[in-house]
């Protein structure tokens, strides 16, 4: 039997199939500092000194509701349903529920339910993986490094492709304009980020060699791929993509991807038609904090 991690990253042995999954991202934002979320989010933007890369971002941030309802957002749930794509051809489809939910500890979760018990995978903000078992018995917390190591990538892809610009304003990032070049057709704006993509070095000591590319469409202004260069080994690296289409406004203004497809990549940060997986979004609720309570704060 497989388990879903396998259909993004390679660095792991699957031996369970996800029927259902709880995907819950919970991002630190600690009361340090002063001002207004959306305040911070409009420091992060001017302190990248670059006009390029703050006209793309703030047009992307315009185009999927504002700065505004972003700064106060508390919680995403949606309903998906996966599809997942077999290399001997065959499908898998898998029904989803995921929930981004903001509040003071930082992690990203999932939440499976199999026939042979709960098997969740977590990330903290600084990058702690686990994989804990949920069994009839007694919890049993995974081990292997290179099992939590894909843990890892994956929640960490995800949550960037789903918070869109607010996740990669994370202040250990490192954001560049890259100009623009076409993808499938369009022209893109080409923006690299760099830095603690997962979190504290002491956990992860092979970031220097990690690399996130996101295009946004300078027409639609939609955050529209992810590329990701992650080692593998010593002598190996991988290559995933990303892309988010269908985008649809839920009732509190923003506007999230109603589909988002992973796909094999390569060095050249060519996008085929691999497919490894497609999650198309059925119903998003959002929860907003009221303009007078008090946001939390620390990615920004």
């Amino acid at each position: 039997m497989k388990r879903l991690s396998r259909f993004f990253f390679n660095v792991t042995r699957p031996h369970i199939k996800h029927s259902w999954i709880v995907l819950t991202a919970v991002i630190l934002i600690s009361t340090a500092g002063c001002g207004t979320k959306s305040q911070l989010l409009q420091q992060r933007l001017s302190d990248l000194h670059d006009i390029r890369l703050d006209t793309a971002l703030r047009q992307c941030l315009a185009a999927s509701g504002g700065i505004e309802p972003w700064s106060r957002l508390h919680k995403i749930e949606a309903k998906a349903v996966a599809t997942v794509f077999e290399p001997d051809g065959s499908q898998d489809l898998i029904e989803q529920q995921q929930t981004i939910e903001l509040q003071s500890r930082p992690v990203i979760s999932v939440l499976s339910k199999e026939p042979s018990g709960m098997l969740r995978e977590n990330l903290s903000d600084d990058g702690q993986a686990e994989i804990i078992f949920l069994g009839p018995m007694n919890p049993v917390h995974e081990q292997n490094p290179e099992k939590l190591y894909g843990a890892a990538l994956k929640l960490r892809l995800l949550g960037h492709a789903l918070l869109q610009v607010p996740g990669i304003l994370h202040k250990d990032l490192i954001i560049s304009y890259l100009g623009q070049e076409r993808k499938a057709g369009r022209l893109m704006h080409k923006i690299e980020i760099s830095g603690l993509i997962l979190g504290d070095p002491e956990l992860w000591d092979n970031q220097n060699q990690m690399l996130l590319i996101a295009w946004i469409d300078t027409e639609t202004h939609q955050f529209s791929r992810l590329w990701m260069r992650y080692p593998l080994s010593v002598n190996k690296i991988g290559y995933l993509g990303l892309t988010m289409s269908d985008y649809r406004q839920t009732d509190q203004g923003l506007m999230l991807p109603g589909r988002i497809e992973v796909i094999r990549s390569d060095e050249h940060q060519q996008f085929g038609q691999d497919r490894i997986l497609m999650m198309e979004y059925q119903q998003f609720n959002l929860e907003l904090l009221e303009k007078n309570e008090k946001p939390f704060f620390g990615l920004f």
